[in-house]
C-alpha cells in the first residue's frame, strides 16, 4: 500500500499549503487510489450541452492519454506541472496522472480566473493546463503575464479560442497548444499550435488517433484513450486534405430559423470584432429561442448590464450577417452560469435569464 501523503510531500509542493487548499481531499483521495492500483474511476461530463452524466475512466485509458501527452510535449525530468484546474474535471485529474506517471513534481493552486496571481514570480513550473477564460485574465495583468512567460508549454482547452485572443498570443514566449478532446476521450486527442513559427488553423490528431465524419457531418474519433471506439461526437467539422480538421460548431447548438440552419458558433466568430468594439471584454454567445413564426429565432446574449443609451450593435450585426442569419434580438444577462471547468453553460444561462423575465 502506498501512502499518498508521502508521495505528495515528495512530488507536490508546497505541501503545507496544499493541506489547507479546499480541494485537498479529492487530490489526496485520487492519488491514493491511483497509487494503490485502483482500475476504474468515475467522472462527470461538463454538462455544457445538457445534464452532466457520470462516466468511468480506466487506469489503462488514463495511462495511455498521459503517454500520448508526454510524447506531444517532449517531457523532460526537469519539468514541473502547475495544477490550476479543478481536480474533479478530466483536465485537472489528468495533470495529477501525468505528474505521477512521468514521476515529476506538481504545484497545486486554487482554481480561479487568474491562477497565477499568487504564484511566486520566480516559480519553476514549466507546464500548465488552462482554459481560455483564465488565459484572458492572465494577459490583463502584467505580473501574471511575466509569470506566464516562465512556462515552457501551455495546454489551452475546454472551449474555443477567439480571434482576438489568438492575436494576443503571437508574442507570448511559451508554446501554446490549443487542445481538442472531451471527457469521453480522457482528455485531448488533437492539437493546434496557436503561436510560434508555424501557427495552425486546423487541429491535428495525435499519432495514434484517427478521425472521420459521420453522415450528419459530425466528427468521430478512434483513440486508445477511449474505452470504446469510435467516439461519436456532436461536433460538426470539415476535414483537411493533410489530415487536420476544423470545427464548425455543435450540432446540438444548431438553430432552425424558418427552415434555415444556423450554427451559432459560426456567427459568434463573424460578430466577434463588432461585439468587442461596442462591449470590450464582455462574454457572449448566440443561441435559438422559441418564436411563433420562425420556430426559433437567433438571439445574442451578452454578459453585463444594458447600456444607458441606445446601442447600434444590433443594426451593425444585421448589416454584416448573411441573409436570414442576422440576430433578431440582443439580450443582456447579469452573469452567465459556468460549468465546473469554467466554460459558459449556455443552457443554464438561458434558463436563469428566463426565470427572471
Amino acid at each position: 500500500m502506498h501512502d499518498p501523503g508521502i508521495f505528495l510531500k515528495q512530488h507536490f509542493y508546497p505541501y503545507k499549503e496544499l493541506l489547507h487548499y479546499s480541494g485537498t481531499e479529492p487530490v489526496l483521495r485520487f492519488c491514493a487510489e491511483w497509487l494503490n492500483g485502483k482500475e476504474q474511476f468515475p467522472i462527470h461530463t461538463s454538462g455544457s450541452t445538457g445534464k452532466p452524466k457520470e462516466l468511468y475512466h480506466t487506469a489503462r485509458q488514463m495511462r495511455k492519454s498521459a503517454e500520448m501527452t508526454k510524447a506531444l510535449m517532449k517531457a523532460q525530468p526537469s519539468d514541473r506541472w502547475l495544477l490550476a484546474l479543478d481536480p474533479g474535471t478530466v483536465g485537472g485529474r489528468m495533470v495529477l496522472v501525468r505528474a505521477m506517471e512521468w514521476k515529476i513534481s506538481a504545484k497545486v493552486v486554487l482554481p480561479s480566473s487568474d491562477p497565477l496571481e499568487e504564484l511566486d514570480p520566480q516559480h519553476d513550473c514549466t507546464l500548465v493546463s488552462l482554459v481560455p477564460y483564465q488565459l484572458e485574465n492572465i494577459l490583463e495583468c502584467t505580473d501574471s503575464l511575466n509569470k506566464l512567460n516562465r512556462f515552457r508549454i501551455i495546454l489551452l482547452g475546454g472551449s474555443s479560442v477567439s480571434e482576438e485572443l489568438e492575436q494576443k498570443l503571437e508574442k507570448i514566449g511559451p508554446l501554446i497548444l490549443h487542445t481538442y478532446g472531451m471527457t469521453e476521450t480522457c482528455s485531448h486527442v488533437a492539437v493546434r499550435h496557436l503561436n510560434g513559427p508555424n501557427p495552425q488553423e486546423a487541429f491535428y490528431p495525435l499519432p495514434e488517433v484517427s478521425v472521420g465524419l459521420m453522415e450528419n457531418g459530425c466528427l468521430w474519433i478512434n483513440t486508445p484513450s477511449a474505452e470504446s471506439n469510435p467516439v461519436r461526437t456532436t461536433d460538426l467539422a470539415e476535414l483537411e486534405p493533410n489530415g487536420g480538421f476544423r470545427l464548425l460548431g455543435r450540432e446540438d447548438f444548431a438553430v432552425n430559423s424558418g427552415g434555415v440552419k444556423i450554427l451559432p458558433e459560426e456567427m459568434e466568430k463573424l460578430w466577434e470584432a463588432e461585439i468587442h468594439r461596442h462591449f470590450p471584454g464582455c462574454r457572449y454567445f448566440a443561441c435559438g429561442l422559441p418564436d411563433p413564426k420562425l420556430g426559433q429565432k437567433l438571439v445574442l446574449f451578452i454578459e453585463g448590464t444594458p447600456p444607458d443609451g441606445n446601442t447600434d450593435l444590433l443594426a451593425a450585426l444585421k448589416a454584416q450577417s448573411p441573409r436570414y442569419k442576422a440576430p433578431k434580438e440582443i439580450i443582456f444577462a447579469p452573469r452567465f452560469s459556468e460549468t465546473a471547468s469554467g466554460k459558459i453553460d449556455r443552457n443554464r444561462s438561458i434558463l436563469s435569464w428566463g426565470k427572471t423575465n
